[in-house]
């Protein structure tokens, strides 16, 4: 992704897609990462592709 795309792709409705994206994808996974307390990053290179790692919290048995 460019650095253009990487900066919008976390907004709502934002989408390279065309007609065939509705941009709700990468901010629902987002938001939900967030709302358990987790983290996501992103890295991405031109021509290479993206990755997305997701750091879920973990939780201990009693």
């Amino acid at each position: 992704m460019t650095k253009d795309v990487m900066k919008n792709i976390f907004e709502p409705f934002f989408t390279t897609k065309g007609k065939n994206g509705t941009g709700l994808g990468i901010p629902q996974v987002c938001a939900f990462i967030r709302q358990i307390g987790g983290r996501l990053i992103v890295d991405s290179e031109v021509g290479r592709g993206s990755t997305f790692d997701l750091f879920l919290p973990a939780v201990e048995d009693d």
